[in-house]
């Protein structure tokens, strides 16, 4: 490594450690007062050699009760089993006797792909919990407080969703023991903390009264460490002796009421200050926190003549910070040598040393953003300059918006461009997406030229014929198609190899992958999913959690899924009307995705700021407005050729039905 490399490695910032790992410590014996100055990464090396050691614990001999257990059970066990197995043959006997999960909780649990390793109705009543509570926080807002306070539900559901938002949408560092502090604090009864764990946790629901119990446990232990030093706050006790000579020898005044505490702050400061004025500077002794700080207040009191009033530590406690030095060490450092704070309560320097580093990161992590946003800016205008650099005399320059549609023998007269790719800066897979904008008014949906619509891969994701749209904050991408008058909007994704058209309508957190397609008046909303080869067509609606998949088949209002229900067959075969469908659509939108591609280097040549950006607000069509479609020839060929349905007579002889025409 490079000496240069060194350095950069040295100044980069040490990260405090969050709550969540030092609550998980917590259940290693570890206290919070144990882990309060220390790093992130120090917080999450220690966290692992915990459970590495916890690990390798399970894996020496089963203790004395495991085997009695084993042995009151008539399990035979080898002399040499491990606590690990003798645990596994325990909890695999008490699961064969428990009540087994019902048929019901199980088609649930395999409609949102969760049931592996689940056998008991608790077990699946714990994972259906955990999911339901895990899809409320996001969506919670809070009511009004009753005579000025919460409810227990309402104060978990408050902190639990600010800690969602705050982990960028994630569970994964949710900090249970710390809402529980926060609901003691409040004074919220056992019982009922116990109740809303058990209800509306994402981590905990329906867990044992055990894991309650050690939750509880765990929270007041800390909650009691608080109150502790809470109450040595509101201790007073009177200077001494020897504080009130030393005061006179220094020249501080004393005030009437004065703590020892507050005397022992004043002598502090004043013996700090006059030593940092006659310290000289050891370049040698560097990395150490107390010459460094020293010497960078001493520089600091100099600009301001010596004047405490004017000086403050924030400064110093950015400096010691990017030099590397931990939080704790930064305290202990200001406690013992700060002219301003001297020996000022731990507690509070802590609390401030930790505002002016979360200032400092909030300060750069803005910084930052800026510097990565001016990057792309200028990136940008240089691949447009260098577009302008290689482009020749294409259709394009030719015709400005308008570049006539070529291919397989068909010649269409020449349309504008319905919509325009700005610059690229979602990222989604491994791909940038573009958001769109109108180039003309949609006037059956509410768009206008110069409105933001959704984000798309490319030109070929979406078509510049008729009145389809990508809104709001919905995604097309791979080699998705949406053409004809179908729309996507809400926060819907349609991906793969999937197919929105006819007067479809896609909206909500919907899912759309695979093969799967949506046609005519169809209706998908909600978190519904359509995948793999399903289709949905006619007047057919799929919502809530519903899901089409395998080869599944809704054609009408009758057939439609709602709740959670699952269509994975049909009694039709639908695969050669599907692939003629697939093949339909692909071959006319390859045809105005050369059309997109020719475009894409003249379009999109403003930069657009992810943050000023407001995609236009869709005014959702109603059915009557839907069947207001126009489609090709090569279309309604297509939809003919649906395979007709097959029935019995009395007599036993085969009985073929004509699909129905679309009105």
């Amino acid at each position: 490594m490079k000496k240069e490399d060194k350095g950069k490695v040295a100044e980069q910032p040490v990260l405090r450690a969050k709550d969540w790992v030092r609550h998980a410590l917590m259940k290693y014996g570890l206290k919070t007062e144990d882990t309060a100055g220390m790093s992130q990464a120090d917080a999450e090396t220690m966290l692992e050699n915990c459970r590495e050691k916890e690990r390798q614990d399970r894996q020496g001999p089963a203790t004395e009760k495991q085997l009695a257990e084993l042995e009151k059970l008539g399990i035979e066990a080898d002399e040499n089993i491990t606590k690990q197995e003798a645990s596994n043959a325990i909890r695999d006997h008490y699961r064969k006797k428990a009540t087994p999960a019902t048929d019901k909780q199980m088609a649930w649990l395999q409609s949102h792909h969760m049931g592996e390793g689940i056998v008991t109705r608790a077990e699946a009543s714990r994972a259906i919990a955990r999911y339901i509570a895990k899809e409320e926080i996001p969506n919670y807002r809070p009511p009004e407080p009753e005579n000025g306070k919460f409810a227990p539900k309402d104060l978990y559901l408050i902190e639990a969703r600010r800690q969602y938002e705050e982990n960028d949408r994630s569970f994964q560092h949710f900090d249970e023991i710390g809402i529980v502090q926060k609901m003691l604090a409040a004074g919220v009864a056992a019982s009922s903390i116990r109740t809303t764990v058990s209800v509306y946790s994402p981590v905990n629901a329906k867990c044992t009264e055990q894991q309650l119990d050690k939750l509880l446990e765990l929270a007041g232990s800390d909650r009691k460490v608080k109150n502790m030093a809470e109450e040595n706050k509101r201790t007073v006790r009177p200077p001494s002796t020897k504080q009130l000579s030393l005061m006179k020898k220094k020249g501080i005044p004393y005030k009437e009421g004065m703590s020892g505490l507050q005397a022992a702050s004043l002598i502090a400061r004043k013996i700090n200050l006059e030593t940092i004025q006659e310290h000289k500077p050891d370049l040698t002794k560097e990395r150490n926190p107390v010459e460094f700080y020293r010497s960078f207040a001493q520089a600091e009191l100099s600009k301001v003549g010596w004047d405490v009033k004017k000086y403050t530590d924030s400064k110093a406690v950015v400096a010691m910070y990017e030099k590397g030095f931990t939080k704790s060490v930064i305290c202990e450092t200001l406690d013992g040598n700060s002219p301003k704070c001297g020996k000022s309560m731990e507690q509070w320097l802590e609390r401030q040393v930790g505002n002016v580093i979360e200032k400092h990161e909030k300060q750069k992590a803005e910084a930052a953003r800026e510097a990565a946003n001016t990057a792309a800016k200028s990136a940008f205008a240089n691949e447009m300059k260098r577009a302008d650099e290689e482009r020749v005399e294409t259709p394009l320059s030719k015709l400005g918006t308008e570049v006539a549609y070529e291919g397989k023998g068909n010649v269409r007269d020449d349309i504008p461009l319905k919509y325009e790719l700005t610059s690229p800066y979602l990222a989604q897979e491994g791909m940038l997406l573009h958001r769109i904008r109108a180039m003309r008014d949609i006037p059956e949906i509410g768009v206008k030229t110069g409105d933001y619509g959704g984000y798309v891969f490319s030109g070929k994701n979406l078509s510049q014929e008729g009145n389809c749209w990508v809104g709001e904050d919905a995604k097309v991408y791979r080699d998705a198609v949406v053409c004809d008058n179908a729309v996507v909007c809400g926060k819907a994704e349609v991906s793969d190899r999937a197919v929105v058209a006819g007067d479809a309508f896609v909206d909500g957190e919907s899912h759309l992958y695979g093969n799967a397609i949506v046609i005519d008046e169809a209706v998908v909303t909600g978190h519904a999913v359509v995948t793999e080869n399903g289709l949905v067509c006619g007047d057919g609606f799929v919502k809530d959690f519903a899901c089409v998949k395998g080869e599944g088949f809704v054609s009408g209002q009758e057939e439609g899924l709602s709740d959670k229900a699952v269509r994975d067959s049909s009694q039709e075969d639908i695969r050669e009307y599907r692939d003629t469908l697939q093949d339909t659509y692909r071959e006319i939108i390859s045809l105005e995705g050369t059309q997109a591609a020719l475009a894409q280097k003249g379009i999109g040549r403003e930069w657009v700021d992810p943050k000023t950006v407001a995609p236009a607000a869709i005014t959702r069509p109603d059915r009557p407005a839907l069947k207001e479609a126009s489609h090709t020839e090569e279309k309604k060929a297509a939809r003919s050729r649906k395979p007709a349905a097959e029935t019995k007579t009395k007599d036993g002889e085969k009985k073929v039905s004509k699909p129905r025409k679309r009105s």
